[in-house]
C-alpha cells in the first residue's frame, strides 16, 4: 500500500454544469491505496465474494445534489422508466 497525504484543492466548475458551481476549497484527508493495479477478473472475484456495489451502481441520493433537477416520478429510478434508462445503467 502507499499512502497519499491530503491536501487542499478548488474543486468544482463554473464552466459547466451549475451543479458544479461554485468553486471552493475543500480539504481531502490522506489515504492508502494499492501499488499494484487489479485486473477485472480479481474485481469479478471480490464482488461475488462480498456482494461489493461500486458508488456507480448504488442509488443517487437527490439531498447531495441540491439544485439538480431529477424527471418528475424517476426518483428513485423505476425500471421502467424510459427517459431515466441511461442513469440507470
Amino acid at each position: 500500500m502507499q499512502w497519499v497525504a491530503g491536501g487542499e484543492y478548488l474543486m468544482g466548475s463554473e464552466d459547466f454544469y451549475p451543479e458544479e458551481a461554485p468553486v471552493h476549497r475543500v480539504r481531502v484527508d490522506g489515504f492508502w491505496i494499492d501499488r499494484h493495479p487489479v485486473t477485472n477478473g480479481q474485481f469479478e472475484e471480490f464482488v461475488s465474494e462480498t456482494g461489493y456495489k461500486t458508488v456507480a451502481e448504488r442509488p443517487l441520493n437527490p439531498a447531495d445534489y441540491p439544485g439538480a433537477s431529477f424527471p418528475q416520478n424517476c426518483w428513485p429510478i423505476p425500471p421502467t422508466c424510459d427517459r431515466c434508462a441511461i442513469a440507470a445503467r
